[in-house]
C-alpha cells in the first residue's frame, strides 16, 4: 500500500473475503481499511508468529472500527477481550485504559472511573489515563478527586504542568 498499490491491495483483500476463509489468523489491521468487509475472526483468534501487530493492537483496531460504525456493544466486547490478552514484551502501547475510554465515550462515567482506577493501580505512569480519570471525576462533580488527579499529572513523565496550563480553578 505504501508504494501506491492500493487498488491491487483492495482486489486481493476482496478475494480473501470472498474465498470464504473461515478464519484469518495472521491478520493485519490494514486489511480492514482496503477491504469492504471484515474477515471472519474466531473468538480465539491470534496474530501469527512473526506478525507485525500484537493481539491487543488488532482488538483495539476492531473496537475502534465498531466505535466509528456505532456498534457499541461489539466495541465494548473487543475492549474486554483486549484486557484478557497478555501484552507482548516491549509493546509500546498497553491499552490498559482502553475499556475505560470506551465507557467514557458512551457516557458511562461510573464504569469509566472504576476502569481508570483499575488501570492506574496496575500502571500508574499513564498520563492520559490519569487525565481522563480527572475529567471523569469532574463530570461526576467530584472536584477534590479531580484536582488530586490533575496535580499528580505534573509528577508523571509525559504529564502536564499545571502552572503552564493555567491550573484548575
Amino acid at each position: 500500500m505504501r508504494h501506491g498499490m492500493t487498488e491491487k491491495a483492495r482486489l486481493i483483500a476482496g478475494r480473501a473475503v470472498q474465498s470464504g476463509v473461515p478464519r484469518v489468523s495472521d491478520w493485519n489491521p490494514a486489511f480492514r481499511l482496503v477491504s469492504k468487509s471484515t474477515p471472519a475472526i474466531s473468538s480465539e483468534f491470534f496474530v501469527g508468529r512473526g506478525g507485525r501487530y500484537g493481539d491487543r493492537a488488532v482488538l483495539f483496531f476492531l473496537a475502534y472500527v465498531d466505535r466509528v460504525e456505532g456498534r457499541r456493544d461489539q466495541m465494548l466486547e473487543y475492549l474486554r477481550q483486549l484486557l484478557r490478552v497478555r501484552p507482548r514484551w516491549g509493546e509500546v502501547e498497553l491499552w490498559e485504559d482502553a475499556l475505560a475510554d470506551g465507557y467514557l465515550h458512551l457516557g458511562r462515567v461510573d464504569e469509566a472511573i472504576a476502569e481508570y482506577e483499575r488501570a492506574l493501580n496496575i500502571f500508574p505512569g499513564m498520563p492520559m489515563a490519569r487525565f481522563h480519570l480527572a475529567q471523569a471525576y469532574q463530570r461526576k462533580g467530584r472536584r477534590a478527586e479531580a484536582i488530586t488527579q490533575f496535580k499528580q499529572l505534573s509528577s508523571v513523565p509525559g504529564g502536564i504542568s499545571l502552572r503552564a496550563s493555567g491550573g484548575m480553578t
